[in-house]
């Protein structure tokens, strides 16, 4: 019987092996796929950030202004509709070192850049990110986005023939200022009170234990409440 049994998976097996790989090959070009800028590029953070005391290493949004023109926003486009099976491919997770962002830059005028700046437009889904609840986000932002955003647009003509905005999401580096602010100061105030009440709780607990009897569940709780509002206060 198992050796029937047996049979009947293999030969399955062999039929429906084929069929999926046919329907799965139809639905899913790998070589189409590859075609598609890569949705997470990160530069070499531990490279960006032994090259330089001041070495600022950023993780950015980049998204792809459409272009229908373009074969393959075209496939960005059919991966990114579908979105019950794929991933958006038009907003890519990218990281960037600041330094050799800049210095790419450095061989472009003025004018130059600002026709490389590609203003943030309008997006077909809702995507926000609260940069306040980074540190110093905000500052990086304003000093940094434009820059960022030219050299995301540049990789991306270059390699795509396609544009794109871009814009810091947060950024490390060694010389921002890590002393405690009100925030941390906050937490620890939390976090004394906290443990103060449970180490004042459980000597309450065993002074409690000491003194009861057997028969302490028949007394009358009047006796502890100096005790309680003594702890209370």
């Amino acid at each position: 019987m198992k050796l029937i049994i047996s049979w009947i998976l293999w030969t399955l097996l062999l039929i429906i092996g084929p069929c999926h790989a046919i329907v799965y090959k139809s639905v899913f070009n790998l070589t189409e796929y590859y075609m598609m800028p890569a949705q997470y590029k990160m530069d070499d953070y531990t490279k960006c950030m032994i090259e330089s005391d001041d070495a600022m290493w950023c993780a950015t949004y980049t998204i792809i202004k459409p272009n229908r023109s373009n074969h393959i926003w075209n496939i960005i486009e059919r991966y990114s509709n579908d979105s019950k099976r794929h991933f958006r491919h038009d907003l890519l997770q990218t990281g960037v070192c600041l330094k050799w962002c800049l210095d790419r830059l450095k061989n472009y005028d003025n004018e130059t850049l600002k026709s490389l700046y590609v203003e943030p437009f309008e997006f077909g889904t809702q995507y926000h990110v609260d940069f306040t609840l980074y540190y110093n986000a905000t500052q990086y932002k304003e000093k940094y986005d434009y820059y960022v955003s030219i050299c995301k647009n540049l990789e991306l003509m270059e390699e795509y023939g396609l544009q794109a905005h871009a814009g810091i999401t947060y950024c490390y580096t060694d010389l921002e200022d890590k002393s405690p602010d009100v925030y941390d100061w906050a937490f620890l105030v939390v976090i004394v009170i906290i443990i103060g009440i449970l180490a004042a709780a459980t000597l309450f607990d065993i002074s409690l234990n000491k003194s009861c009897t057997k028969t302490h569940f028949e007394e009358s709780v009047d006796k502890y409440s100096n005790e309680i509002k003594f702890l209370l206060v």
